[in-house]
């Protein structure tokens, strides 16, 4: 199964895996370095990938998975990606991405 990777809101590297956000923190030699986003909540789930495959997972979350935001940055990658590489008008990139977009993302889009 490949890795699913996003762009963060300050540009950043996001990693989505087992339901949760991982973010980027390091590259050494071929390894990436990835920590959950919610680390600063003193979650210790962390990560290391080599490319496309996970070498290694430590550290259990301490917090629920929110399928909600993750669905909701998942939506906003797909708008930005359209608008930087389709000619289509803004009304229409923002129409294909929401279309049928359950309450419960709708209601955290800005």
């Amino acid at each position: 199964m490949p890795l699913e990777y996003i762009k963060t809101q300050m540009g950043g590297s996001g990693l989505l895996l087992i339901g949760c956000l991982f973010l980027k923190y390091k590259d050494k030699e071929q390894n990436s370095y990835w920590r959950c986003a919610q680390f600063k909540n003193s979650c210790p789930a962390r990560c290391i990938t080599n490319g496309d495959q996970i070498k290694s997972t430590s550290g259990t979350h301490n917090h629920p998975v929110d399928a909600a935001e993750l669905d909701k940055r998942r939506r906003i990658n797909v708008l930005k990606e359209a608008a930087t590489n389709t000619p289509a008008p803004p009304a229409q990139i923002v129409a294909d991405a929401t279309v049928r977009m359950p309450m419960s993302v709708a209601g955290l889009f800005p």
